[in-house]
């Protein structure tokens, strides 16, 4: 899908609210961006990951271009509370950076 084709993601967005349950659960968020956003939009998003790049591979992902800090709110749209604190894959690490572990 064309990145200026705003129909066609506006359709995309659209079919995807009319197949949304109304029984929202923890994770159901990332299952409908899997399901109907990532196939549309993996061959030309640059994505910041740390931790899925195995699980999700594309042309463009990157590593997180920082260290991950020891400390709550250690993530992009944390809620200050909550913490990343588990090791991040080897080959999701920044290249120059192999050693950081919490990446």
């Amino acid at each position: 899908m064309d990145l200026g084709n705003r129909q066609g993601f506006k359709s995309l967005i659209k079919t995807m609210l009319k197949k949304m349950s109304n029984s929202w659960k923890k994770g159901y968020d990332q299952h409908l961006l899997t399901q109907y956003i990532w196939p549309a939009v993996k061959k030309t998003a640059c994505v910041h990951d740390s931790y899925l790049c195995n699980s999700y591979p594309a042309p463009n992902n990157r590593p997180w271009p920082t260290k991950r800090k020891n400390e709550p709110g250690n993530f992009a749209a944390s809620n200050g509370v909550a913490q990343i604190s588990y090791t991040c894959p080897k080959n999701c690490r920044p290249k120059d950076h192999l050693d950081w572990t919490k990446c």
